[in-house]
């Protein structure tokens, strides 16, 4: 994901056709060119980026037409990740510190309250740190996994989402092919598969039935 290009290059767009706001292209102030439908500038990366998701903080890059596939590869593998570590820590979790009581939620949410009372010992609140972190991760990367699959069933970026933005809502395979390419889901569960994208990130298919 880190070593893909999302940007847009202006001069990789042969067109003797004046883009107007009617097919969705808009101008950048910024960038200072004519950037076409669904990309948007990252204050962050310096620079339009075609179908711009969101600047992803772990990678310190922008989710956008070109990586997408694998930005959803990251949580969805780090979600099953979790939820498996988890499971499988709870019963030695459990075990250490002594079965499962009214206080094992908020020592979870709270470790260094537990230590302060002398409730467990100092290796009972290492192990609930560990815990308590590896659970918060787990829900953060199940969110965005659950947010991720909502706008593929709605054709959406995170900016059509938020603006309820549904005006390339083709369906959830078109989606696939979308984000995924060629490949469709295979690419989601083999990131170093081959897949060719349709287009070229400058235009999409509309529910109107038009291009832009």
């Amino acid at each position: 994901m880190i070593s893909t290009d999302v940007a847009f290059k202006p001069q990789e767009v042969i067109s003797t056709v004046k883009k107007s706001s009617s097919d969705g292209w808009k101008y950048c102030q910024l960038c200072q060119i004519e950037a076409p439908p669904r990309s948007h500038h990252c204050k962050i990366c310096a620079e339009c980026i075609l179908k711009r998701d969101h600047h992803c903080w772990f990678s310190g890059y922008c989710v956008g037409f070109q990586n997408h596939r694998y930005f959803i590869c990251l949580v969805l593998h780090a979600s099953v990740a979790g939820l498996f570590a988890n499971i499988y820590n709870w019963e030695y979790v459990m075990a250490v510190k002594g079965g499962f009581t009214w206080t094992t939620l908020p020592s979870l949410l709270a470790p260094h309250v537990g230590l302060v009372f002398g409730h467990y010992s100092a290796y009972q609140f290492i192990i609930t740190c560990i815990t308590s972190v590896g659970t918060m991760f787990t829900i953060f990367f199940v969110s965005l996994l659950g947010i991720q699959i909502n706008q593929m069933f709605h054709g959406q970026v995170q900016y059509e989402r938020k603006k309820d933005i549904t005006d390339y809502s083709l369906g959830f395979n078109n989606s696939v092919i979308e984000i995924f390419g060629s490949a469709g889901l295979w690419a989601l569960f083999c990131p170093f598969l081959k897949s060719t994208l349709p287009g070229d990130g400058t235009s999409f298919h509309s529910r109107d039935g038009k291009v832009r």
